[in-house]
């Protein structure tokens, strides 16, 4: 069990390359590093509409009902004996249960996780309950691996109001010099041909 300083390692990109994330909420407020490796995959960050169409309308009104909460699997890779036993004591703190008990009491809380494509926008997600976990499998390379699924938590907030239109409505234009000096040409042509009618 670990409580590193965490640094967001990048590749020659400079984009994220962590491949371990971390959880807390374990005794006495540890975060703890996941053994092997690990990939992030299945996030996202659903939104939920309400659409309100009326009758024989083109279009529909929409009203957003807030953010549902986000899933992710997170696929953990072993090569090593050291890193099993590692992983019978991370899991043991954090897996064996849907979410971890508050020292001393019997109310359970999520756990906080550390992982930049979790913790980045558009997800910002920082705390997670697990959700079902996948038995350890051994594939062709006689490497080991496991999944764990997670469920965002998150306190529920008020949801923004209905949706406008999405630019406001143009102003009126306004006439440019030539197109004023246009109208004033017309209505001279209109005053001469007043005064000074055709022959029948």
């Amino acid at each position: 069990m670990t409580d590193p300083a965490y640094i967001i390692a990048r590749n020659s990109a400079g984009l994220p390359n962590q491949d371990y994330f971390c959880l807390g909420g374990g005794q006495a407020g540890s975060i703890d590093t996941s053994p092997g490796k690990c990939k992030v995959s299945g996030l996202n960050r659903p939104q939920g509409w309400d659409i309100r169409k009326g009758y024989a309308l083109d279009g529909a009104t929409v009203v957003p009902t807030g953010s549902a909460l986000s899933k992710f699997t997170i696929t953990v890779t072993l090569w090593a004996g050291a890193q099993y036993d590692e992983w019978q004591d991370f899991s043991n703190t954090y897996l064996t249960r849907a979410a971890v008990l508050v020292p001393g009491t019997h109310s359970p809380k999520a756990l906080s996780i550390v992982h930049p494509v979790v913790n980045d926008p558009p997800f910002l997600i920082t705390e997670v309950v697990v959700e079902d976990v996948v038995a350890l499998q051994e594939n062709e390379d006689g490497i080991y691996e496991f999944e764990i699924h997670f469920l965002e938590y998150r306190k529920p907030l008020p949801a923004i109001g209905k949706v406008g239109a999405s630019t406001p409505k143009a102003a009126d234009p306004v006439p440019s010099t030539s197109d004023k000096n246009l109208a004033a040409a017309n209505a001279r042509a209109a005053a001469y041909r007043s005064a000074h009618p055709s022959p029948p």
